[in-house]
């Protein structure tokens, strides 16, 4: 079993140049997590939790989707945003005036019941540090498989740093986006980046670089190499950070090769930016994943 942990969300979708509206849809980093490991692996299941307002229904379409759940309730309002998508590729996020706090509805440690600690891998997905890492706490005790996306709104710089560099020695993979890298460190270069991470005992870290790929450091082989990204026409970017994530888990649980598990990654976020909302992407024809899968191989590239 491969497990997403973050938040889940309803977004109701605006596209101004179609004129389309799309209402109560699926969204959040742990729906498209799951949604990047699926492509690859089975089971894959969310924990995460749920409060008084999320559309019952839509845990259903998760169901169908083949996305298994441990939702808990608590007693709050949910997240819920407007995603409007303006001409010429412009996207925002606004949050609803009746939407909760995401303090409140992010999965910490302890709700995680001792039937689900027995999983083959784990991916952290964006949340506020405490509970990020309440739940590395929890997961390295049961000695499995972690990777961790950290919260773009985190701590402030030096607070962020610190217990960053706590919890890197607990994870097996550590995957920020280049923006997110460039916060905690004060600096941008990714190459530097990844090269600190696994310097602060992360046996991998990845910056993840929106159209140019992922940069990995490898620690046991004091590599970095540049893995791109598919070559795709993208029609919404929205979760293709997540997605690659829960891609990169999959990958790896299947070939035990981190750049291998990059590439699923990449093309796992291929996918998904191919469509508008989470789980319209699990209606694709992944016939050409293989095709794919070595486009990706053919242009990687190691840098030292």
């Amino acid at each position: 079993m491969l497990y997403t942990l973050g938040n889940i969300t309803t977004d109701d979708i605006v596209v101004y140049e179609t004129h389309e509206l799309f209402l109560n849809a699926n969204g959040g980093n742990a729906i498209y997590s799951a949604i990047g490991a699926l492509i690859w692996y089975q089971p894959v299941h969310i924990l995460a939790r749920i409060g008084q307002t999320y559309p019952r229904e839509n845990i259903e379409k998760l169901h169908r989707a083949g996305i298994a759940t441990f939702l808990k309730e608590v007693p709050f309002r949910d997240l819920r945003s407007w995603a409007l998508y303006e001409p010429g590729g412009i996207r925002q996020f606004v949050d609803q005036l009746s939407a909760g706090k995401i303090g409140d509805v992010s999965i910490r440690g302890e709700d995680i019941p001792g039937q689900y600690l027995g999983g083959k891998g784990y991916h952290i997905a964006p949340m506020p540090y405490d509970a990020q890492f309440s739940l590395v706490r929890r997961l390295r005790a049961a000695g499995t498989v972690i990777s961790l996306d950290p919260d773009r709104d985190g701590l402030p710089g030096s607070a962020a740093q610190q217990a960053t560099f706590e919890a890197l020695p607990l994870l097996d993979f550590y995957l920020p986006s280049q923006k997110e890298a460039t916060d905690l460190l004060g600096w941008d270069d990714p190459e530097r980046a990844v090269r600190t991470f696994t310097n602060g005992g992360v046996p991998v870290a990845g910056v993840k670089l929106g159209e140019d790929g992922v940069l990995l450091s490898i620690r046991a082989t004091r590599t970095v190499v540049q893995v791109p990204a598919a070559r795709v026409a993208v029609t919404d970017p929205t979760g293709a950070g997540d997605s690659f994530c829960g891609g990169f888990l999959a990958g790896y649980l299947l070939t035990r090769d981190p750049v291998e598990a990059a590439c699923h990654g990449v093309v796992s976020a291929s996918y998904v930016i191919q469509h508008y909302g989470a789980l319209s992407t699990l209606s694709a024809d992944f016939s050409d994943s293989a095709d794919r899968l070595e486009d990706v191989r053919s242009r990687i590239r190691v840098i030292a």
